[in-house]
């Protein structure tokens, strides 16, 4: 099928549609415009896109072949998928063969090009192999783009940082529900419990609360703070180890 655009979404009426048992993405997601030889993506989703690393969100950019796209950093979109979409063509050029000048039409598929050949010339096709064309300061061997670290990667692993340090990692993150723990803190056996759940809740969860809170723009960016956060996870619980021991230590040699 041939399309300019293409919208992509959980929505059964897109026309790329994602599980509806993937909640992290919108119902209508995104777009992808085709325009001018150029691919333009639009998001307008609630937990954004990551384009090769970068998190975009209610604006448009321009993408590559074979560009990482990943909505609400989770979903990977696939190129082969996006390209049934779009029909791959060059601009129609106006060529000078031979007095009146004659139009040449090019069109590929991957792997060969179908060329028409100038009016007044015999034969009416030739296939000769395609050459893509590089923009200025463009390598030959230059890779279509860059691999990045996709977030679907990070975003479903055990978060340390948000298991040692609870409710202080839950308040930085936009999560504020986790301090009515320090309400029940005090409760014998229930504050304890209480703690307990919350620290494997956040474990489990952290890493997709802390990507979908919003403060991170690049997956780089959130695996640098997510490291932080673990580091100072460890130090508080060391410490506090240190200060409990020292604490029962004082406690049995007052009772000798």
């Amino acid at each position: 099928m041939s399309k300019t655009k293409i919208e992509i979404g959980r929505n059964p009426q897109c026309d790329i549609c994602v599980d509806s048992s993937i909640c992290t993405v919108s119902g209508s997601h995104s777009t992808i415009e085709y325009k001018d030889g150029i691919f333009y993506y639009s998001d307008h989703s609630t937990n954004g896109t990551v384009v090769n690393g970068k998190k975009v969100k209610d604006e448009t950019v321009e993408i590559k072949y074979g560009d990482s796209i990943a909505l609400a950093g989770t979903y990977e979109l696939d190129w082969a998928q996006i390209r049934t979409f779009f029909p791959i063509s060059r601009e129609t050029k106006i060529i000078g063969v031979t007095a009146p000048k004659s139009r040449k039409t090019e069109f590929y598929t991957p792997g060969q090009e179908s060329r028409e050949t100038p009016s007044g010339q015999s034969g009416s096709r030739e296939t000769v192999n395609f050459k893509p064309q590089r923009t200025k300061g463009e390598t030959a061997d230059a890779p279509v783009s860059a691999p990045v670290q996709s977030p679907g990667a990070v975003v479903g692993k055990w978060n340390w940082g948000a298991f040692l340090c609870t409710w202080l990692w839950a308040a930085c993150h936009r999560k504020f529900w986790p301090l009515l723990v320090l309400l029940v803190s005090a409760v014998p056996y229930i504050g304890q419990a209480a703690q307990i759940m919350l620290a494997f809740y956040l474990g489990l969860n952290g890493s997709r609360i802390a990507w979908e809170c919003g403060k991170y723009s690049t997956v780089e960016s959130y695996c640098k703070a997510q490291k932080a956060w673990t580091v100072a996870g460890v130090i508080i619980l060391l410490v506090s180890l240190v200060f409990n021991a020292a604490a029962l230590y004082t406690i049995l040699s007052y009772y000798k």
